[in-house]
């Protein structure tokens, strides 16, 4: 059986003007003209009172042998000129050599007007779907101006589901005597197409079925520029491919499909990231993190999570997450996560999370969720008390929006991610007496980034974070607040170096890219922050607001074995030779 392969570009067309009744005469010819051979001469064009530019190609002059051909080349640029922008009696008047220098002197005559644009149908079409023409009769005429119109035809009918539309110019006519100009346009629509499903390149890891799902194209869906869009970026957001290509038009027999190629991510991906950081004393410490996702692990379209994180020497975190995508064909999510934090030997804190998730768009997406947080205190008297035995339920909303041009490396588009939990906090701790009355404070949490990215020039990248966090609450114990620093946020500074209930941070980022997933980077950052007083603080002492700054650089460099990254940052509390350096491998196709 055969397949056939319609590349649909949507915006490509030849434009073929036809002329009638206008001549072109080249009447000056080279008689009597003669050019000095010791130096080059130059072609200046004089339109009117004012110099043109020519095409670098035609603005000298060959040599003698060459020269008629040359001339008429140019001249012929002229005239082609002045018609492209609706002056079909502009003429030359004459040629003149100055310093060796020929001037052409050029009369562009009046503008030509459309007397008519008119728009004939082959086939039949209901009357709200016939294209609302923008360029109307006694508008100035330029070839530039037809072309657009054209190319809004097009696009239009495209969003209706004629994908295969053509324009042709029917008849094109120019009457001197007037100075106007008759077009009729012939728009073809050939069919509105409906989609039978979608076909993918040769799958060894994934299965059509699913992926038919997650895509969101179903059966007799009429195939428009947006469906295209929304198709690619469902299958992108599965998170199963590293290349997912813009579809073509696969028509087999008398069914239509959504064609695309696909590289595949491995179902398993790992990503470790080492950090050395010196002191000032020399006793440097190691930290780093181990992340672990298998992907399809219980079911097609889910992901399992796993990371370990000794974020210090007396910091450890352990997290776990399974979500499934795409149930009973609809897009929605459903999951659930285990967060485990040691603080040395003072305290635990432990998240059990279910969470819930639907995609409004290709781009957007909101989730619900439910979270229920226990803390542990040590009990020993000759410990500092931090926190103090109690547990927390909390609900939360969520909304993402992605639409970036690449998930590995982007160049442009706009990120963003905002979660906001309201609920009630209750102490169980028998010795809240001595620091508070109150067992049950309500406690309200705001996180909240945006990271767009800007791609100036040729290789270049513009990359900005702007993040928040908020937490509103009558109280504070050290497991309410956030920390923050290290390679997470402000770079540069401790791993968790800083708690604070309210922080804002921002992160420029330079990279010049060296391939389409490599490219080294200079960067700076700038935060606030307040840290509260803890209610089993005595006094203020602890209590304090600030502001950070860092700056580093370094690489992300697409390897066999996975991405490498690497980065040095500074802080101002640190030497040039004293910087904290990370260095990380992430392997994820």
């Amino acid at each position: 059986m055969s397949f056939y392969y319609y590349s649909y570009k949507g915006n490509s067309f030849t434009y073929l003007q036809k002329f009638s009744g206008l001549v072109l005469l080249f009447l000056i010819g080279l008689n009597g003209i003669s050019f000095s051979q010791s130096s080059q001469t130059s072609v200046k064009w004089l339109d009117d009172v004012t110099y043109k530019s020519l095409p670098d190609s035609l603005g000298i002059m060959p040599d003698e042998a060459d020269s008629a051909h040359h001339l008429n080349l140019v001249k012929r640029h002229i005239l082609e000129t002045f018609s492209e922008e609706g002056y079909f009696s502009g003429r030359i008047d004459s040629l003149t050599t100055k310093s060796n220098d020929l001037h052409i002197y050029t009369t562009r005559g009046y503008r030509f007007i459309l007397s008519t644009f008119d728009i004939n149908y082959a086939g039949s079409l209901e009357t709200t779907e016939k294209y609302p023409p923008r360029l109307k009769s006694g508008a100035f005429y330029s070839q530039n101006a037809v072309e657009l119109e054209i190319n809004r035809i097009i696009k239009h009918y495209e969003s209706l589901g004629f994908p295969l539309i053509s324009v042709e110019i029917e008849k094109f006519v120019t009457d001197p005597s007037n100075n106007s100009v008759h077009i009729d346009l012939c728009v073809n629509t050939n069919g509105r197409m409906r989609a039978a499903g979608i076909k993918t390149s040769k799958l060894e890891r994934n299965t059509l079925v699913y992926l038919e799902k997650a895509s969101g194209v179903r059966n007799e869906d009429i195939i428009t520029p947006e469906l295209m869009l929304v198709a690619r970026r469902n299958l992108e957001n599965t998170g199963l491919f590293e290349y997912v290509s813009e579809p073509d038009i696969l028509v087999r027999g008398d069914e239509n499909f959504l064609y695309f190629d696909l590289n595949e991510r491995s179902t398993n991906a790992f990503d470790v990231l080492i950090g050395y950081v010196p002191q000032q004393d020399g006793d440097n410490t190691i930290v780093g993190t181990g992340k672990i996702r298998v992907r399809n692990a219980l079911w097609q379209g889910s992901t399992l999570d796993l990371a370990f994180e000794r974020l210090r020497q007396d910091v450890t975190s352990l997290d776990m997450a399974l979500n499934r995508n795409w149930i009973m064909d609809i897009p929605l999510g459903m999951g659930g996560s285990f967060n485990f934090l040691q603080q040395d030997s003072s305290y635990q804190v432990r998240n059990l999370k279910v969470n819930s998730s639907w995609y409004l768009s290709s781009a957007l997406e909101i989730s619900v969720s439910l979270r229920r947080e226990s803390t542990s205190a040590n009990a020993n008297p000759e410990l500092p008390v931090r926190v103090l035995n109690g547990n927390a339920t909390l609900a939360g909303v969520g909304l993402h929006y992605s639409n970036v041009d690449n998930r590995v490396s982007p160049t442009t588009g706009i990120e963003l991610l905002m979660n906001l939990e309201t609920g009630v906090k209750r102490t169980t701790d028998s010795r809240s007496i001595q620091y508070t009355p109150n067992k049950n404070l309500g406690q309200q949490e705001v996180n909240l980034r945006v990271r767009p990215y800007f791609n100036p020039f040729f290789r270049q990248v513009v990359a900005l974070s702007l993040n928040g966090f908020y937490k509103e609450s009558p109280e504070f114990t050290e497991s309410d607040l956030f920390r923050f620093g290290g390679t997470k946020s402000i770079r540069g500074y401790r791993e968790d170096q800083f708690y604070a209930s309210r922080f804002a941070w921002g992160d420029l980022e330079y990279r010049y890219l060296l391939d389409e997933a490599s490219y080294g980077f200079l960067f700076g950052a700038y935060g606030m922050y307040h840290r509260p007083q803890l209610i089993t603080e005595p006094d203020l002492l602890n209590q304090t607001s600030g502001n950070l700054y860092s700056w580093g650089f370094g690489f992300s460099y697409s390897t066999p074995i996975g991405f490498m990254q690497f980065t040095y940052a500074l802080s101002p509390e640190e030497s040039f030779t004293n910087g904290k350096i990370h260095f990380g491998i992430t392997k994820d196709w």
